[in-house]
Formats: structure tokens, C-alpha cells, sequence
């Protein structure tokens, strides 16, 4: 966001009109006075594809993630995760890039515009209509530039893609297909 400072003219843009502005909506963690909602949309970098198991026993096991140009979590003891950046991912009209979640930042010295992160994420909680704010779902853009409306639930349950790993098919999401 940072660096989109000078192209844009007002940074309400990053604000959802559904959504909430109080902090205490997202977390408790950010107790500083300066602290506020920067953004309710989020590139959840830190998920490199990879396998999960999505936020609670139970729900779907797959091959998803986002793109990350980082290299934390992609190591030779895990072949099969991948850590490419957006322009590389292999499947860019099916990788999510952003989704809408929440950026809640505190503001030190250094004459910040959106200050740094003190939270940031996005819910598999399908009832928490403060992230789901739009009918139960999100709005996602792709690596490509498009974007649509999804179901949270369907988002990080759904297992219809297959990723091809070790001469074996194993389940993939069809909405964060970065990997090969």
C-alpha cells in the first residue's frame, strides 16, 4: 500500500464500506492509541502453497497457499511446497492474490501513511460476518487481475482441483493454485 501512495488519491480505497473501522472488530492485540484499520483487504503472503489443513481439525486438507516471493517454509525437507511471486505462479487466473480480511496497523516515527502491520489476516470462521461481510463471502483478486465474489466457506473447503505430486493425484483448491 505504501507504494501506491503517490497513484492514488484517497486511501479509503483500501476500506470496505461494509465493513468496520474499530480495531477491537479484529483484534485486541493492537492496544497502541495509533493504532487503527488501514485496510480490510489482505495479501496473506506468510500461506505459501503448500499442504494444509485450513484453520480447525476437520475441515479440507490440500495443496493451496498464496503467492510469496519468500522462501520461509519452502525447504528441501518439503519438496512439494512452492514459493514463487505472483508473476510466476502457474496457474494465475485460479491464485488468489488478495482477499478481503483485515490490516490493522500502528504508526511509529517515519512518517508511515499505513503504518506497519500490527495484525493482518482473514478468518475461516464462515459466521464472523465482519470478514464474510458480503453475503458470507469475499471479494478475491487473482494473480491475473480479475476478481470475483466467493463463499469463505467454499473457499477453504472446496478440493475440486487436483495437484499431480509424486506419480499420485492429491487434492487441490481451485481458488489458490499457485504451485505447478
Amino acid at each position: 500500500m505504501e507504494m501506491t501512495v503517490p497513484y492514488i488519491k484517497n486511501a479509503d480505497i483500501f476500506i470496505c464500506p461494509s465493513g468496520s473501522k474499530e480495531r477491537s472488530t479484529f483484534t485486541t492485540g493492537c492496544t497502541a492509541a495509533t493504532s487503527k484499520v488501514t485496510s480490510h483487504y489482505v495479501w496473506p503472503g506468510w500461506f505459501p502453497y503448500d499442504y494444509y489443513q485450513w484453520f480447525a481439525p476437520g475441515n479440507a486438507i490440500m495443496f493451496s497457499g498464496f503467492p510469496t516471493p519468500r522462501t520461509t517454509n519452502c525447504s528441501p525437507t518439503r519438496p512439494w511446497s512452492a514459493c514463487v511471486s505472483a508473476e510466476f505462479t502457474a496457474n494465475p487466473a485460479e491464485s488468489a492474490f488478495m482477499v478481503e480480511g483485515y490490516f490493522v496497523s500502528y504508526f511509529p516515527s517515519g512518517g508511515l501513511t499505513f503504518g506497519s502491520a500490527c495484525t493482518t489476516g482473514f478468518s475461516g470462521d464462515w459466521n464472523n460476518n465482519k470478514i464474510h461481510r458480503h453475503s458470507g463471502g469475499w471479494n478475491i483478486a487473482y494473480c491475473d487481475g480479475h476478481a470475483k465474489w466467493v463463499k469463505g466457506q467454499n473457499f477453504h473447503t472446496n478440493t475440486s482441483a487436483v495437484h499431480a505430486y509424486g506419480g499420485s493425484n492429491y487434492p487441490e483448491s481451485p481458488f489458490m493454485r499457485v504451485g505447478s
